[in-house]
């Protein structure tokens, strides 16, 4: 029984993420003066793929995560940060917006996590959350100078330091290598399908955000089995 509740509870939270969602892509396009009156039921099915998108990703992290931690302290912590990365990856796709109002309270709750001690300690998330900032603000900051305009946005560096604060400083490494390949990968797909050319930007949240679940769920027992059969 508990096997069809939790995907069907995570379906229901898909369903209220995708509301939020929208919402903040109102807000951030109105400021463009570019949004769209829609009832909740229109944006549903306007934007179907992104809805059926929400919902899956939902009830699949939501399974995962009842199924590792239960209904635990720990299980509701790793909920926040998988409906936190939901929230920002389709904003960022649409908008090539990481809001602040998801990244900060991101960092803050890492960081409390590492007090807790739920899934890293305390300096541990401190200096990821420390270290992921400072890395991306570094490359972009070279990257400006060498070639005169900027490579990312401060919302990838704050998305960046809210991974390493609930990862860890040792799983950073293994998040920009993964992000990077996700990211090309997807960079590649979206822009063939489109008909683009590679001036055309493409968002890097979502790449982080993918690359920040899988070292959060199985980034140790990658990174063991890859020295496992480098040594």
């Amino acid at each position: 029984m508990q096997s069809l509740i939790y995907p069907l509870s995570g379906v229901f939270t898909g369903v209220i993420l995708f509301w939020v969602i929208t919402k903040f892509i109102r807000h951030i396009e109105s400021e463009e003066k570019s949004s769209e009156n829609l009832n909740f039921f229109q944006e549903c099915v306007k934007n179907k793929t992104f809805f059926a998108l929400t919902c899956i990703s939902s009830a699949v992290l939501t399974y995962i995560s009842f199924a590792e931690y239960d209904l635990t302290a720990r299980g509701i912590s790793a909920l926040v940060f998988f409906y936190s990365l939901i929230i920002l990856t389709f904003v960022d796709l649409r908008t090539f917006i990481l809001p602040d109002l998801i990244t900060r309270p991101l960092i803050v709750f890492g960081i409390l996590q590492g007090w807790f001690g739920y899934f890293t300690d305390f300096y541990d998330a401190i200096y990821g959350a420390t270290s992921g900032y400072l890395i991306l603000w570094t490359v972009n900051t070279v990257f400006r100078i060498v070639r005169k305009k900027e490579g990312m946005g401060y919302g990838d560096f704050k998305l960046l330091a809210a991974l390493g604060a609930w990862c860890g400083v040792w799983q950073l490494l293994f998040i920009i290598l993964a992000s990077s390949i996700i990211g090309l990968v997807f960079a590649l797909i979206s822009l063939k399908m489109k008909g683009l050319d590679r001036s055309h930007p493409v968002p890097f949240g979502p790449s982080l955000a993918v690359a920040g679940i899988i070292s959060f769920l199985w980034g140790q027992d990658i990174i063991d089995w890859y020295t496992s059969v480098i040594y």
